[in-house]
């Protein structure tokens, strides 16, 4: 099993297998700002496990709408990998396949909810997350609603 220190789920093991399932050969990684840092440990571990030649996306990625589709056709990759959103278009105008990885945070948000209550104001709160903590929303419904 594929380990790492990120505080978000990479689904390295999830990867591999869309890689290998897919017959990728030549591969484009695209990470939003705030995951950047993972591209070399992720293109280094995709090369090691598979063989596959890896590229690693240096523009920013703002949403799932923004793909760096010009650039997997110009490299001629078989797969574009996108993280920290999700899917939106499963295949591009280009034809290259795309793969979105949300990369769910690791950490508990109900703490950080907790720490919150002092300064909400008001019987209704609204709950709003991005797609990393989204796996998490009901968990702080849930704490929120049992405080009144």
């Amino acid at each position: 099993m594929t380990t790492n220190n990120s505080m978000f789920d990479l689904e390295e093991e999830k990867l591999l297998s869309e890689i290998e399932g897919r017959g990728a050969r030549k591969i484009l990684i695209q990470l939003p700002d705030g995951l950047k840092q993972e591209g070399p440990r992720l293109a280094e571990m995709i090369r090691a496990k598979t063989g596959a030649e890896v590229f690693v996306s240096a523009t920013p990625a703002w949403g799932a709408c923004d793909l760096s589709l010009d650039a997997a056709q110009r490299l001629k990759a078989d797969l574009l990998v996108h993280y920290g959103h999700n899917e939106f278009l499963r295949d591009g105008s280009n034809g290259v396949p795309v793969v979105y990885i949300p990369a769910k945070g690791r950490h508990e948000t109900v703490p950080l909810v907790e720490k919150a209550i002092p300064l909400l104001r008001g019987r209704r709160v609204g709950l709003a997350t991005t797609i990393q903590h989204l796996h998490t929303i009901n968990a702080m419904k849930k704490y929120l609603e049992g405080k009144g």
